[in-house]
């Protein structure tokens, strides 16, 4: 048998050799031809060609976010890949390898806004996404998953992102026009109630001015109960009486601020906390209270109470809207607010108008005054920034050099006008006594050798301030002096300012596109440490921020906007007490800079405002602003927010340093098709023309600066 199994073995391994060719590669007898496996083709991104929705109608129509979004993509892969792809319309022939975007050729494929969906079937690669800014997200991600050198397309592709940003686009809302003398065409609140009660039962009650109740602004209860009236007729078409205190009570009633109804019908109010800001609105038994702070606390609650409970929106000083409501129902309502931010500011030309800043709770009488209906602001005695310069009546006053800080004859002179200033401003808060707007300063031996031992540059200035604050805190308690945190001071010095000493921190040259406490910006980071550094020796530091392009005005588009949200969280976890938002003082709309005052608003005085409402109210200001063009202008919108990504910029910038320029260039046939859209709608109001046309100006010049 091992026999048998031996010579099988032989007899095969003598036909095997006998099959194949020899070392010389000739053949040694019968050939037996070999097949090599087929090759697998591979398919690349090449192959493919992109195509978007076809749509007929007007060319506003026409131009629909996914083909300027397939035009985006076309561009992208030529980037990445160096081809370039067949660009059609879903009404041409169809091919076995597309990238389809959106519902091209009846696809199914949906996004919400702010998010993208992205799958691959037969070949077919089908991209949908909630606007521009998530195409562009979903191309990046689409591009990412090219493989080698020859972009070899995926074998397998299902990817769905949702962005952490979600706004509400199907909110209905009316205009309001509390000056004509015309009924609306419709009331937005079908129907009102308090604790189930229908709104034309209540009347308004505020409190007799002038009789011996705990002194308090009483102009601004009256004034605010006048505001509830007016706005609660606009959006639901009843006019509530207003009555005073002094009259009987009744089971249904708005109280409005501090009136005698307190201890008696409703119960009393601890007010200790409250201070000139805070804001109360509760229900209580069929009542509803709104009140709060001595000087503005009321009325700030009933705007709040407006925006909160009514759906009102104060989006700029000419434009306001109600949202339409077929039912609410103001109930079970107990809501007490303290601000953090003591201070707000923002110089934005439509923060101006002292009746539109007080509805955004601006407080400062920096570019504004507010009367006692208004509940007056935080004031300061003489003028706001770069004092020293007049104070010492130095030549070429604020951009004249410091003054020597260890100078006797100088200590004595600012004591003096400080004095001067606070005999004059009997409701003042806060003195200004700032350096120039330069970088030198004295190194004389005295001051040279407090820098040697602060270690600082600052060292003098605050030895200075120092001495200022002792000097006025007897007579003046409840005053602070204010001093810059700037060019040379910006770094903090081993001694804290006193008590009654308020820090500036100003971050000049900041990096405008990210937070401030980014960990990977590097500029940033030094300044967010100094900031820390100062909130270390103080509790009394406000921030002097940046928030617009100086050297193009106002002509530029400054994205920042993801970065304020992002920066003002920052502020307030760390205990700033008040920002002064610098913009562009001088014109309104060019560049989103009337949008931006409004969320910045927001953000100064709302501690819980999320992301989530941010980009809600960005949105939705978009939507009352801009009118019929809204959704186009949006897109324009994320179009440069797109090409700002990942640039670094202070607010002194270019047209280069903003944006990716290239991206522009190329998108310039687009970007001018939009507007070509965007201006041949017809618009129903002509202010909101005019809104359009004052951005499309500013569109003109900065596309005609690359």
């Amino acid at each position: 048998m091992k026999k048998y199994i031996f010579t099988l073995i032989l007899i095969l391994s003598i036909y095997l050799c006998a099959s194949c060719g020899g070392k010389d590669g000739k053949d040694s007898g019968t050939t037996v031809p070999v097949t090599e496996p087929e090759a697998v083709p591979v398919v690349t991104v090449a192959d493919y060609s992109i195509v978007y929705p076809d749509c007929m109608g007007t060319y506003a129509e026409r131009f629909t976010v996914e083909s300027f979004s397939a035009r985006r993509l076309q561009r992208l892969i030529l980037d990445e890949c160096g081809v370039t792809l067949d660009l059609k319309s879903d009404a041409e022939e169809s091919s076995d390898k597309e990238i389809r975007i959106g519902n091209a050729r009846g696809g199914d494929i949906t996004a919400d806004a702010y998010s993208y969906n992205m799958s691959m079937t037969d070949g077919i690669v089908t991209v949908a996404a909630g606007d521009t800014y998530s195409y562009f997200k979903a191309f990046e991600t689409f591009v990412s998953f090219l493989e080698g050198d020859n972009n070899a397309m995926p074998e397998k592709l299902e990817v769905s992102e949702s962005g952490l940003l979600k706004a509400d686009n199907e909110k209905d809302f009316i205009y309001i026009d509390l000056l004509s003398e015309e009924k609306p065409e419709e009331y937005a609140i079908k129907k009102l109630t308090v604790n189930g009660n229908d709104i034309s039962e209540y009347s308004i009650v505020y409190h007799v001015w002038g009789d011996n109740l705990s002194p308090h602004y009483g102009f601004n209860e009256k004034y605010a109960a006048e505001k509830l009236q007016s706005y609660i007729k606009f959006a639901t078409g009843i006019e509530l009486p207003i009555v005073t205190d002094d009259t009987k009570a009744t089971k249904y009633e708005i109280v409005v601020g501090t009136t005698n109804r307190e201890g008696k019908e409703i119960d009393a109010i601890d007010r200790e906390e409250y201070g000139e800001e805070a804001t109360l609105i509760k229900t209580e038994g069929e009542r509803l209270i709104i009140t709060g702070g001595a000087r503005r606390g009321t009325l700030y609650a009933a705007y709040t109470f407006l925006e909160d409970y009514l759906g009102i929106r104060f989006y700029a000083d000419d434009c306001e809207v109600v949202y339409k409501a077929d039912s609410i129902d103001i109930s079970n309502v107990n809501e007490e607010y303290i601000p953090i931010m003591e201070y707000r500011d923002n110089n934005q030309k439509s923060m101006h108008t002292s009746e539109y800043a007080v509805k955004r709770k601006i407080n400062s009488s920096f570019c504004r005054t507010m009367n006692y209906y208004q509940g007056g602001t935080f004031t300061f005695a003489g003028d706001f920034v770069h004092t020293m310069g007049t104070i010492f009546d130095l030549d070429n006053a604020m951009n004249a050099g410091q003054p020597c800080f260890t100078d006797e004859a100088t200590f004595e002179k600012a004591l003096e006008g400080i004095r001067t200033l606070l005999s004059r401003s009997p409701d003042c808060k806060v003195v200004s006594m700032t350096q120039n707007d330069i970088y030198d300063y004295c190194v004389c031996s005295g001051c040279a050798a407090i820098i040697a031992e602060e270690a600082s540059s600052t060292g003098p200035l605050i030895y200075f301030i120092n001495r200022l604050a002792d000097g006025i805190k007897d007579d003046y308690p409840d005053v602070k002096i204010m001093t810059l945190a700037y060019m040379f001071s910006l770094e903090p010095p081993k001694t804290a300012p006193r008590d009654n000493v308020v820090i500036m921190y100003c971050p000049i040259e900041s990096c405008c596109a990210c937070a401030l406490d980014d960990p990977d910006c590097s500029t940033n980071r030094e300044y967010a440490d100094n900031l820390e550094g100062w909130l270390e020796l103080t509790d009394n530091v406000y921030v002097w921020y940046y928030v617009v392009e100086f050297i193009e005005k106002d002509k530029l588009p400054f994205m920042n906007f993801d970065a304020l949200y992002d920066t003002y969280e920052y502020f307030k976890s760390v205990g700033v007490k008040g920002v002064f938002n610098e913009a562009w003082m001088n014109s309104k709309g060019n560049e989103f800079d009337v949008m931006r005052a409004y969320l910045l608003s927001n953000l100064l005085w709302d501690n819980s405002f999320t992301r989530e409402e941010y980009y809600d109210e960005l949105r939705g200001f978009m939507d009352a602003y801009y009118g019929e063009a809204s959704e186009l202008i949006y897109e324009y919108f994320q179009v440069l927010r797109s090409a700002s990504k990942g640039k670094h910029f202070p607010q002194y910038s270019t047209v280069n340093g903003l944006y990716d320029t290239n991206i522009l260039i190329e998108l310039k046939g687009e970007l001018d098709s939009l507007w070509e859209a965007i201006n041949s709608i017809e618009y129903a109001d002509d202010s909101v023309k005019e809104r359009v046309d004052t951005l499309y100006r500013g569109y003109t010049y900065f596309m005609g600066r690359l």
